[in-house]
């Protein structure tokens, strides 16, 4: 009797609390793992810069000018390397450029003969524009710019 017992009262109670477990677990939510977005996000597309892309800079302080740029981007990942040629400016022409891309974000820093610059931007379609800051012996320039892919 004792065992019949068990059968029929402690195999329902063992299902119930089965059930109860499953339910509660269920409704726990799991941790995000380590570099995932949180629950809810996007992580934004990276966009693909690779290629030439042709336009102009402005400078706006400490005197205006400007001229043209030619960049030639070499994208992996989220990095960015390549070239950019400039015409116009005393202190920018042919240099070497790093940088990266986040989402629509592009930032990189180009090193000339006797400067450097750095250009921060934004990506919509087949164009990026942003601001520019560039030293070189004759002071720091500041600006903008924009490029289309060629």
């Amino acid at each position: 009797m004792t065992l019949r017992w068990l059968r029929t009262a402690a195999m329902p109670a063992a299902a119930l609390a089965l059930a109860v477990s499953a339910c509660t677990h269920a409704a726990t939510p799991s941790p995000t793992p380590p570099g995932a977005p949180a629950p809810g996000t996007t992580t934004p597309a990276v966009v693909t810069l690779d290629g030439t892309w042709t336009g102009g800079w402005i400078r706006t302080a400490p005197v205006s000018g400007g001229g043209q740029l030619t960049l030639v981007l070499h994208q992996q990942g989220s990095s960015l390397t390549g070239t950019i040629d400039t015409t116009g400016g005393v202190c920018l022409a042919k240099g070497t450029l790093t940088g990266s891309v986040a989402g629509q974000k592009v930032t990189f820093h180009g090193v000339f003969p006797s400067a450097t610059g750095d250009f921060t931007g934004s990506v919509t379609g087949g164009t990026m524009t942003g601001t520019l800051s560039a030293t070189c012996g004759a002071g720091t320039g500041t600006g903008t710019w924009q490029a289309a892919r060629t």
